[in-house]
Formats: C-alpha cells, structure tokens, sequence
C-alpha cells in the first residue's frame, strides 16, 4: 500500500509471488534456494530478467496464489476500511 500508494482492495488484489529460498517452518525445514513463484498477471519480461539472475521461475494461474483480508484504521481521519481478496469467497466489513 505504502510503496506503490494503494487502497487496501487494490493490495489485495495484486499480482502475488512467493518464494521457497528460506527453510521452511515445519521440520525438516526444507528450502529450495533461488525458487520463485509468480502468478501468470506478472509480466513475461519481469520472469525473464529474473531467470537471468539465477532465479528459478514457476508461473501459477493469473489468481491462483493464496487468499487475504485485510482492515486499515487511518488514525489521522477517523475512517475504518476494509477489502477482501476475489481469489476466494471472502469478504471484509469495517464500522
């Protein structure tokens, strides 16, 4: 949100990737270093500069990549909001 200056439905909403560099919790910790995942909305040129920084690139269905819902308090105006990912039956509500 901060970064590239979204709403919180707009966050939610884009492309997502995930990486499998870093052990992972449950034993034996397994990692696969340089794995990335990448749903089909990012662009093509962005997978090929990675392949060739080394990465190792797996691209998933264009919404296929976890779920999320989020609440935002903007404590300077006084306002609640609320967004729910479209990859799953969510929804997110804020009074």
């Amino acid at each position: 949100m901060i970064d590239f200056d979204m709403n919180m439905q707009q966050a939610i909403e884009s492309p997502r990737w995930a990486t499998r560099s870093f052990p992972a919790s449950p034993f034996p910790h397994t990692m696969y270093p340089g794995d990335l995942l990448l749903e089909s909305r990012i662009a093509e040129t962005v997978k090929a500069d990675l392949e060739k920084r080394g990465h190792k690139v797996t691209m998933r269905g264009p919404w296929s990549m976890n779920d999320s819902a989020g609440i935002v308090i903007d404590w300077k105006n006084g306002t609640v909001s609320a967004a729910a990912d479209p990859r799953t039956t969510a929804s997110g509500l804020a009074w």
